[in-house]
C-alpha cells in the first residue's frame, strides 16, 4: 500500500513539474527557480506583479497576508518585503507591514532611510503616527532595563557631523530619570543637557516631580531656580525678559556685582532704561508685606535728594489781605493745646506717620508768620524809641 501511495506522488509531481517546465525549474540539487529556468540564487522567484512574488493567503487571491516582492522583471531594483493586504498600493521598493483588517499601514522602512510607524509617508527620519495606548504610556517609550537606581532613565541624544569630513558627535540631550534611590517609587524628573567646545554634556535645566524647574541647578529650591557660577559682573548672569520684540527693552533679574538686583535695559543689555513698578495702581511694600501706601518702607531711606510734589504753598501769608494772628490767641491755643496751631499733635503724629510736603508747607507758614510777628516787633521797638528820643 505505502509503495502504491509513494507512484501516485511521484507521477502528480512529474505532472506538475512538466506542465510548468517553462518557466520553472525543481532540479534534485541546487538552486530552485519559479517564474524562471535561470534561479540567481538558491530560491528565485520571478514575477510581473508587485506583491505576488512569494505569498501565503486565505480563501482567496485577495486575501494575501504574507509576501515578498523580489525583482520585478518590469522594474529594476525594486525591492519590498511585507506583510500586506488586497487594499495596499504600490510603495515602491519599502520594507512594510501593513495591516488588511485595518487597512492600516503598521511600519515602513522607505528606500531614503525614513522609518514610519502607522504612516506610509515619513517625512522625517522617523515618524510615528496614531493615539497613545493609554494616558500614561504615551505614543513612544525609551526604557532603561538597568536595575533600579537613582538617575536611571531613557536618554536621547542629538548631535550631526563637527567637521566636514563627518565626524560625529553629540551636541544635546533629553533625559527622563528616576528621582529617587526608594524602590518602587514613581518620582521622575526631566533634565536637558548641552555641551560647549572643548567639554562634554552637561545638565543646563532639571524639571522636578514636583513640576519646580531649576537652570543650571538639580535641586531647584523653588517653582523657578536660576543659578550661575558666573562673578554676577553682567549679563551672562541675569534672567531677561523681552516683551517688546527687537527694539524693545527688557525686564532683568539676576546679580550685578555680586548683589541681588531687578531693573530694566535695553534690548542689547549693554545700558539701564526705566522700569515702573504697578504704574496702574497697587501698593508696594519694602520691609512690609501689608503696606498701606503706594510704597511702603519698613526702614530707614538713604538718600541724596528728595523731591516732593506740592498741590501748594505758604507764600499767601506774606500777602497784605493775609490777616496774621495775634500772639495772644496763639498763646492761648498752645496753653491749652500744648502744640502750634494747625500742626499735628504728638499722638497724632505717632500713629499717622509724618506727611513731608504738608509739614514743611505748615513749617515754612509758621516761619513766614513768625518773620511777621518779628516785623511788627521791630516796628514797636522802633516807635518806642523815637517817643523816648523826643523826651
Amino acid at each position: 500500500m505505502k509503495k502504491n501511495t509513494l507512484a501516485i506522488i511521484a507521477i502528480i509531481s512529474a505532472i506538475s513539474f512538466s506542465a510548468n517546465a517553462q518557466t520553472n525549474t525543481f532540479p534534485g540539487s541546487g538552486a530552485v527557480g519559479i517564474g524562471t529556468t535561470s534561479p540567481a540564487s538558491k530560491l528565485n522567484v520571478v514575477t510581473t506583479n508587485a506583491y505576488d512574488g512569494v505569498s501565503v493567503q486565505g480563501g482567496s487571491t485577495s486575501d494575501g497576508v504574507l509576501g515578498l516582492q523580489v525583482k520585478n522583471s518590469d522594474a529594476a531594483g525594486n525591492y519590498s518585503l511585507g506583510v500586506y493586504g488586497s487594499g495596499l498600493t504600490d510603495i515602491g521598493s519599502s520594507l512594510f507591514l501593513y495591516d488588511n483588517v485595518h487597512s492600516a499601514m503598521r511600519f515602513i522602512i522607505k528606500p531614503s532611510g525614513s522609518v514610519g510607524i502607522g504612516t506610509s509617508t515619513p517625512l522625517a527620519k522617523f515618524e510615528v503616527h496614531g493615539a497613545p495606548i493609554d494616558g500614561n504610556q504615551g505614543s513612544f517609550r525609551l526604557i532603561d532595563n538597568s536595575p533600579q537606581a537613582q538617575n536611571n532613565g531613557g536618554y536621547i541624544t542629538l548631535g550631526g557631523w563637527r567637521t566636514s569630513t563627518g565626524s560625529v558627535t553629540d551636541w544635546a540631550g533629553i533625559k527622563g530619570g528616576k528621582e529617587n534611590a526608594t524602590s518602587n517609587d514613581y518620582s521622575a524628573y526631566l533634565a536637558f543637557f548641552t555641551r560647549v567646545n572643548g567639554s562634554s554634556m552637561a545638565e543646563r535645566m532639571h524639571i522636578t516631580s514636583t513640576g519646580s524647574v531649576g537652570i543650571g541647578t538639580s535641586t531647584p529650591g523653588g517653582k523657578l531656580h536660576v543659578n550661575s557660577d558666573n562673578s554676577g559682573s553682567g549679563s551672562t548672569d541675569w534672567i531677561a525678559g523681552n516683551f517688546g520684540g527687537t527694539a524693545g527693552n527688557r525686564v532683568v533679574m539676576g546679580l550685578l556685582n555680586g548683589v541681588a538686583t531687578i531693573g530694566s535695559h535695553n534690548n542689547a543689555l549693554n545700558a539701564w532704561t526705566n522700569i515702573a513698578i504697578n504704574p496702574a495702581g497697587g501698593k508696594v511694600g519694602i520691609g512690609t508685606d501689608n503696606p498701606d501706601q503706594l510704597l511702603s518702607v519698613n526702614g530707614t531711606i538713604h538718600s541724596k535728594e528728595v523731591l516732593v510734589d506740592l498741590t501748594g504753598w505758604s507764600d499767601y501769608v506774606l500777602k497784605p489781605a493775609y490777616k496774621l494772628p495775634a500772639l495772644s490767641a496763639v498763646k492761648t491755643y498752645i496753653d491749652q493745646n500744648h502744640h502750634l496751631p494747625e500742626i499735628p499733635a504728638e499722638e497724632e503724629m505717632v500713629k499717622n506717620g509724618l506727611n513731608v510736603g504738608e509739614m514743611n508747607r505748615l513749617l515754612m507758614k509758621k516761619v513766614e508768620e513768625l518773620t511777621l510777628y518779628l516785623i511788627q516787633l521791630k516796628n514797636e521797638l522802633d516807635e518806642l524809641k523815637k517817643t523816648n528820643h523826643n523826651h
